[in-house]
């Protein structure tokens, strides 16, 4: 069977609905992978209030590249919303207030950074942002925290629907192992 499409009608046969969720798995596993990183990059740069503005370029640099994709990743993430239910309606909002809280967090240290990366900043200036940036890194790893488990719980769903959660919590390398495993 294949996907028809007539005017403003798209009839889908059970062949298309099962190609259309395993792209949403792989779409969320690439968004939890994208997610993941970003947030080791961020682990991984942990300033001095002494640091130059090279400096500064220089560690930020690694989360900084991944920017760009982890922002369209959760963008991407509201348009791959579960179909339906008063679960999908939670998992929608719960989503939507942890990516927005992730997005501020975002342009919060953005500004600190281009604060901390211009070589004209004061000693004090610098000492300041370089504290609003711990100060956002921490908000912006529990907001993506936050993500990764709401995505996790969907791809549970979408790979195991009758399998009971586990109440470890898993780490994302381990679940996108499974899910891949799951999908082929």
């Amino acid at each position: 069977m294949t996907c028809h499409e007539t005017a403003n009608v798209i009839t889908l046969s059970s062949r298309c609905a099962v190609e259309g969720q395993a792209t949403r798995v792989q779409a969320l596993q690439v968004t939890a992978g994208q997610l993941d990183q970003l947030a080791s990059r961020l682990r991984q740069c942990s300033p001095e209030p002494g640091w130059s503005a090279h400096h500064w370029m220089i560690a930020s640099t690694p989360f900084r590249m991944r920017l760009v994709g982890a922002r369209k990743r959760m963008a991407e993430l509201v348009r791959m919303s579960p179909v339906d239910g008063k679960a999908a309606i939670r998992w929608v909002i719960d989503l939507n207030e942890a990516r927005l809280t992730a997005e501020q967090k975002l342009r919060d240290i953005d500004s600190c950074l281009r604060i901390l990366h211009d070589a004209d900043t004061s000693v004090n200036e610098r000492a300041q942002n370089a504290e609003i940036f711990l100060f956002n890194r921490s908000g912006l790893l529990k907001a993506l925290d936050e993500i990764q488990r709401l995505v996790s719980s969907q791809l549970q769903e979408q790979t195991g629907g009758s399998r009971k959660r586990s109440t470890n919590r898993r780490s994302t390398a381990q679940l996108l192992s499974t899910t891949e495993r799951n999908t082929r």
